[in-house]
């Protein structure tokens, strides 16, 4: 048994996770941005509509507002492409992004993933593994998991940032995937 040999090799390698909503829509440049960061949409891009369960479903039908999950990952000039972006329905229970780790600052309790700044608090709660135990934010950022910045793939989930272009963590988790 080979895990993920039902899956297309791009989307094994998608290690970026998107859950926000759309905040703008360019069929030109063939973009989407969500929190602040443009996301590529290719030809090989699966694109689904789960919202209104369209047949047909094209770059073009998305508008500023609507929830959508994207798998992507960053090529080598560091932009991130989308291999599957699903139109969901609205309202997202949280924000969800993953990604590899960027930089970290215990001090402020706050990190980025994929040049996203990510914010965390007091009631933040960190986890070393996914749905492993909760540790603080001391461990989380102190821990050899998370030691080396631009190797882990960290997931964060929380609400969109007031600033439209990060995540809060406040009332959220962080976790090394």
């Amino acid at each position: 048994l080979v895990l993920g040999a039902n899956k297309p090799e791009r989307e094994m390698e998608a290690h970026v996770k998107i859950d926000a909503l759309v905040q703008a829509v360019d069929t030109t440049g063939n973009t989407i941005t969500l929190l602040g960061k443009k996301v590529k949409v290719t030809a090989l891009t699966q694109l689904r509509d789960k919202a209104l369960d369209m047949r047909s479903f094209a770059l073009k039908d998305l508008a500023p507002g609507d929830a959508v999950e994207v798998r992507a990952f960053e090529d080598t000039n560091g932009d991130i492409v989308a291999v599957k972006l699903e139109r969901q329905t609205k309202p997202l229970a949280n924000v969800i992004l993953q990604g590899r780790m960027d930089s970290k600052d215990l001090a402020t309790t706050s990190l980025t993933i994929i040049g996203i700044k990510v914010q965390g608090g007091p009631k933040t709660v960190w986890h070393l593994v996914d749905n492993g135990p909760g540790v603080t934010a001391d461990v989380w950022f102190n821990s050899a998991s998370t030691a080396t910045v631009g190797n882990p793939i960290v997931k964060a989930s929380g609400a969109e940032g007031s600033d439209g272009k990060s995540v809060d963590v406040t009332s959220g988790q962080v976790e090394v995937e």
